[in-house]
């Protein structure tokens, strides 16, 4: 939070060692779990975009005319 002057005003809500404030099962244990879940989450989305990337088969783009694909036409020499 800021003052009107732009100041920074801090709460010390908790105090105590990791192992203390996880513990005490508070504000502190709450935070440590939501910025866990949303890592696990961010990982786990990157597994699945990984595995579907994997799964999609190769798309070979190839020109089509009204001539048929390039590679059907029959070769035409230089001089017509």
């Amino acid at each position: 939070m800021r003052t009107p002057s732009g100041d920074a005003i801090y709460y010390v809500i908790e105090r105590g060692t990791h192992e203390e404030l996880m513990a005490a099962d508070g504000l502190y244990a709450n935070l440590c779990r939501v910025q866990s879940t949303a890592v696990t989450i961010e990982e786990r989305l990157d597994e699945l975009e990984e595995r579907l990337n994997a799964q999609r088969p190769t798309f070979n783009a190839q020109r089509v005319t009204s001539q048929g694909r390039e590679d059907e036409r029959p070769a035409v020499s230089a001089r017509g």
